[in-house]
C-alpha cells in the first residue's frame, strides 16, 4: 500500500491478497478508484460482501462492541470509464461507503 492524495491510502487492485489498513476514527471512509491500466467500459456496481455493519459505540472508550453481523453493501450506479482514464475517483462525497473498524472475515469480498 502507499499513500496516496490528502493521505488516503491506495491500494492496488490485482494483488489478490490479505492487506491491513489501520482506521483512524470510529468510522473510515471507503472510496473506489481506477488505476492506470483500465479498460474502458462501464462499472454498474461496487459491492462489499460479508463485512461486519453495525455494532455499539461507545464514546469514552472510542471502542465498538456487538460487532457480530455479517452485511453486504452495494452501490449500484453506472461508472463511464473512458479511453485513456486513469487514477479516477469512482465514489464520492455523496455515495461513499462508510465501515466499522473490525478483522474483516476470510470470506469477505470486494467485486
Amino acid at each position: 500500500t502507499g499513500l496516496g492524495d490528502y493521505g488516503n491510502i491506495d491500494v492496488p487492485g490485482n494483488f489478490n491478497a490479505p492487506d491491513s489498513i489501520t482506521f483512524d476514527h470510529a468510522c473510515t471512509a471507503i472510496r473506489f478508484a481506477i488505476g492506470n491500466q483500465m479498460a474502458p467500459g462501464t462499472i454498474k456496481k461496487i459491492c462489499i460482501s460479508n463485512v461486519y455493519g453495525t455494532g455499539n459505540y461507545n464514546y469514552e472508550t472510542e471502542s465498538w462492541s456487538n460487532v457480530d453481523t455479517l452485511k453486504t453493501f452495494t452501490l449500484t450506479q453506472d461508472f463511464e470509464i473512458k479511453s485513456g482514464e486513469h487514477n479516477k475517483l469512482l465514489n464520492n462525497d455523496d455515495n461513499i461507503f462508510m465501515m466499522i473498524p473490525q478483522k474483516v472475515p476470510t470470506d469477505a469480498t470486494i467485486e
